[in-house]
């Protein structure tokens, strides 16, 4: 089996389309965190490639009038299908990754305080 030397895609970082480049067994981690008018957001993912296949693990945090959230998501893709998933409605010459999910999960911290 042929192993990828790079793995090429697309993905929306900061609302924007970004290329993102990764050799194998190698991270890349982005991440932003900003005051809000209630509190503070914060969003954060990093991608992997190893094993022929992309994994980006990604999640936002923060918190509000109602107290904090956080919300967790794992996806992975193969590097064969890396250009075969939604195409940008803006950009038409970006097509996004056929992520699938992994693992997906979220804490609401006030619900769990009161014994949700």
């Amino acid at each position: 089996m042929t192993t990828s030397k790079t793995a090429r895609f697309w993905d929306l970082v900061n609302g924007s389309p970004v290329r993102i480049t990764l050799r194998p067994d190698q991270s890349l981690s982005w991440s932003q965190r900003s005051a809000t008018d209630e509190g503070w957001s914060a969003e954060f993912c990093t991608w992997t490639f190893e094993n022929g296949r992309v994994i980006a693990e990604c999640g936002t945090d923060g918190v509000d009038c109602d107290g904090r959230m956080s919300h967790f998501t794992t996806v992975e893709c193969r590097v064969f299908r890396l250009n075969k998933g939604l195409r940008d409605t803006v950009c038409a010459d970006v097509t996004y990754p056929a992520w699938q999910s992994v693992d997906e999960s979220q804490r609401d911290y006030s619900a769990e305080a009161m014994g949700y």
